[in-house]
């Protein structure tokens, strides 16, 4: 369903009550399924909304949501939940600059590629993990980390994609590639 850009954008910054002086930037994320976390999506060059007369400039383009036909699986380093995410799901938030390093930070994600573990299946396995909670508890490269939260437990028993129930499996047998750009 498509929103009258105007009345999201009112929406949108009635939320996140600005101040007048600091600026807002567009970014994007969803609630998790299982605990409601945010799951922040990651952003190259988050967009920066312009005002006039104090009030937000409605630009559609800085709501861009996902096309209908989008989905992701994603993991919650949270909660451990697996899930798949459709585009619908996806909303925007109002940022305010000084925010901005936090989000950064939040926003880690890794596309992870690997075989189910159940013995015989070998199903491929896709998933996007935020691992932003490894790096303050841990050293190593980004791509360690997402093999580390694989590996936590928190994602033992979760129902795959192909049915069965997660298992960890040996580092050596997950591809990791991180995610910087916009997935849409």
């Amino acid at each position: 369903m498509n929103k009258d850009p105007r009345k999201e954008f009112e929406d949108l910054f009635l939320q996140s009550q600005p101040s007048d002086e600091e600026p807002l930037f567009v970014l994007f994320g969803f609630d998790c399924l299982g605990c409601e976390d945010i799951i922040w999506l990651p952003v190259e060059n988050p967009s920066q909304v312009e005002f006039e007369g104090g009030k937000p400039i409605p630009n559609s383009s800085l709501l861009e949501r996902p096309p209908e036909r989008w989905s992701e699986v994603f993991g919650c380093i949270q909660c451990g939940r697996i899930a798949t995410y459709a585009g619908d799901l996806v909303r925007p938030f109002a940022i305010p600059q000084s925010l901005m390093p936090r989000f950064r930070a939040c926003a880690d994600v890794y596309h992870v590629v690997f075989a189910c573990g159940e013995k015989g299946c070998r199903s491929p396995v896709s998933l996007h993990v935020d691992i932003s909670a490894f790096h303050a508890a841990s050293t190593g490269t980004g791509t360690e980390h997402a093999v580390a939260a694989l590996r936590s437990g928190v994602f033992d028993d979760q129902m795959l994609p192909c049915g069965h129930s997660y298992q960890r499996i040996p580092p050596e047998r997950y591809r990791v590639t991180r995610v910087t750009t916009r997935m849409w």
